[in-house]
């Protein structure tokens, strides 16, 4: 239930092609990818304030095109020593068109029919232009012993191209007068580079308890926001992860097992996305430095051959450790819940009959803008049930299955800086049949 002047809705189209092709050469595979993807958004329209007062309203269309490359050489499965060498190329464009019309101010008294009102339009483009080189090995060491070790090198050409253009009606004879003017077109075009290795070591203790180590440092390329007038702020930098991980995974038998994992991620230039409360910009940012850290656990236990019970939990503990001029420093990172569960029971019988059902627990999730006081502004935990009972015969699979069973009220994300308006609606009770057909 929410105060909106209109139905909100978006329409997206998808059309995508793959191509897959390998060849056995002597002693080795070569792999070809090919993909192909155009995704249209036309249009997004939603609400801007969520009241009654006003039709504040954004139309968002937006067409996105790629088209990448693959092509992978690489040992046999189980000779002594594996490896891969590889290559990636990917060409993508994205053009917006996104128009924001609402009341910036009210005189009083307020006139009829919104004299007082603002129209956005901004027309943006974005290139990205990306090659890649990776590799990687993995060698026994010894009985019990492996290692591994992966390297990818990236250079990234991104390109951006946007203008915006404001009008505002007359109101009155003097005070407010018309007004219809463009902002300079801000045009930039950079190049990125990244380097990222990783080392994991496995050992085997024993046929029930194995240990897996990991090191990885990597590079996520910088870019450019369409949505931000100010120049400064349509750019953002590189980002830089020193990334931590210790896995045990202990499964004395096949009716029960446990997998325990604890990480810490280091990062700098931390990429984010911030709204900015004093207009309608929305960008994405640069914090100097965030950690996050925690623990997953995953466990299950068949308490017959036909069952399967599942449960998973994660415990993460991120902050923005430095954020050189904002208030955030000590707070939690943006859309990153604290705790996350899962559960899960499955069973499959010898007649082809299988059933499923779960549930899936996201703690709080805040939603910070760079002063870092809208406390209220966050997503409450929530809890959603989902399951599904099918049938399987020959190639055929019947099934008939429920999501959000119990209706639960949620929001998936959080969209825009205004008090009080959480945001994207969650998905409500659905129930469905879906029939499928493997060939």
């Amino acid at each position: 239930s929410r105060a909106t002047d209109f139905d909100e809705y978006t329409e997206i189209e998808r059309n995508q092609q793959f191509l897959t092709i390998e060849s056995e050469l002597d002693g080795t595979r070569l792999i070809s990818v090919t993909n192909r993807n155009d995704w249209s958004l036309s249009p997004n329209r939603l609400d801007l304030d969520i009241s009654p007062l006003t039709a504040a309203t954004s139309v968002i269309l937006q067409d996105q095109n790629e088209l990448s490359q693959e092509f992978r050489l690489e040992s046999e499965e189980g000779t002594e020593l594996d490896w891969v060498l590889g290559a990636f190329y990917a060409d993508s464009e994205i053009k917006g068109d996104a128009t924001r019309w609402f009341v910036f101010e009210y005189p009083s008294p307020a006139p009829a029919g919104n004299y007082n009102n603002r129209t956005e339009q901004t027309k943006y483009k974005l290139n990205s232009k990306n090659l890649g080189l990776f590799a990687s090995i993995s060698k026994e060491v010894s009985e019990n012993d492996s290692l591994s070790l992966g390297l990818r090198f990236d250079n990234f050409e991104k390109a951006l191209s946007r203008n915006k253009r404001v009008q505002m009606p007359a109101y009155g004879l003097f005070s407010y007068p018309a007004q219809d003017s463009t902002t300079p077109t801000i045009s930039r075009k950079e190049t990125f580079t990244s380097f990222s290795p990783s080392l994991q070591w496995e050992r085997s203790f024993s046929k029930e308890l194995t240990g897996i180590g990991r090191v990885t440092y990597a590079e996520k390329p910088g870019g450019f926001s369409a949505y931000a007038d100010n120049a400064a702020e349509s750019s953002f930098i590189k980002e830089e992860t020193m990334a931590f991980e210790l896995s045990i995974l202990f499964s004395p038998s096949e009716s029960w097992g446990v997998n325990l994992t604890a990480y810490l991620n280091d990062i700098e230039n931390y990429q984010f996305e911030l709204p900015d409360p004093t207009s309608t910009d929305y960008y994405v940012a640069n914090a100097d430095e965030v950690t996050a850290k925690g623990i997953e656990i995953e466990g299950f236990v068949k308490p017959a051959e036909s069952v399967t019970i599942s449960v998973a939990y994660g415990l993460c503990d991120s902050e923005y450790e430095k954020f050189t001029g904002s208030g955030l420093v000590g707070k939690q990172v943006s859309f990153v819940p604290k705790q996350t569960l899962a559960f899960s029971a499955i069973y499959q019988l010898e007649s082809g009959v299988y059933g499923q059902i779960g549930t899936k627990t996201i703690g709080d999730t805040h939603f910070w803008d760079y002063n870092g006081l809208n406390t209220a502004e966050k997503i409450d935990s929530y809890t959603l049930l989902d399951a599904n009972l099918g049938y399987g015969w020959k190639d055929w699979q019947f099934s008939v299955f429920g999501i959000n069973l119990t209706d639960e009220e949620y929001y998936t994300s959080l969209v825009n800086n205004l008090p009080g308006t959480p945001g994207i609606a969650g998905s409500p009770r659905v129930i469905g049949l879906s029939i499928s057909r493997e060939f």
